[in-house]
């Protein structure tokens, strides 16, 4: 019978033991660092894969990352990183990129901002009687939404400057959607944290006049981070 090929969901440093209310892995200590793995019950081959069970490994998967992320640098995998043995993910994870990249990771965490949109602005009054009136208000009523639009464009525009004077780390900014003006994701430190609360905070009393709505979100699994591109960072940095 052939065995099943482990499934890396992660890799982190520090000591941990495995968290019991998440879908069952296991810690393997590694020279360097330890990785998360499980024996992955799947067809290796995805296109094989019924979407609902595909999904529900995902998410399982997703879990086993979230357990670990607040309190350890941890590099999120791609889901579906397969290999044969501990032998074969030992010889893949002896590459120097991966150290360095939890190196330049520790004492960084994932968070997102986002800005939902709440409240519809204010409408212009429509209760006049004749047919001049009504076009005025018409108009002031498509002024009104323009100016609103253009008002909270502005709004996000100077909210994800502020954001970026705070991190070195790219922002990585999500699809838009009808709910959501800005949805940002990047690493921060603790200090660069509370510097984006303090910034939210600040910002707070004109996203509730915009009928907007601001919040923070995190820590997540470090999806956004490709090793190579953060050696970048760190090398552009000085780290």
């Amino acid at each position: 019978m052939t065995s099943r090929p482990l499934h890396l969901h992660g890799i982190f440093h520090g000591e941990a033991a495995p968290c019991s209310d998440t879908p069952a892995h296991r810690i393997i200590a590694l020279p360097a660092f330890n990785a998360l793995v499980s024996d992955y019950a799947l067809d290796p081959d995805t296109a094989k894969i019924p979407p609902d069970d595909l999904a529900d490994a995902a998410l399982e998967h997703h879990h086993i990352l979230q357990a670990y992320c607040a309190d350890h640098a941890l590099l999120p995998m791609r889901f579906g990183t397969l290999f044969s043995g501990i032998p074969a993910l030992e010889h893949a994870m002896q590459r120097e990129r991966y150290v360095r990249a939890l190196q330049t990771l520790a004492g960084h965490r994932e968070y997102s901002v986002e800005v939902l949109i709440g409240e519809t602005v204010p409408t212009a009054p429509t209760s006049s009687a004749t047919g001049r009136g009504f076009l005025s208000d018409r108009k002031q009523l498509r002024d009104l939404r323009r100016n609103n639009s253009l008002d909270r464009q502005t709004f996000a525009r100077d909210l994800l400057h502020r954001i970026g004077t705070v991190t070195a780390h790219p922002l990585h900014s999500g699809a838009p959607k009808p709910d959501k003006l800005l949805d940002v994701t990047t690493l921060l430190s603790e200090v660069a944290l509370a510097d984006v609360r303090r910034i939210a905070a600040d910002a707070d009393t004109r996203a509730n006049e915009l009928g907007l709505k601001l919040r923070i979100t995190g820590p997540w699994p470090a999806y956004h981070v490709d090793p190579d591109a953060l050696l970048q960072e760190a090398a552009c940095h000085g780290a």
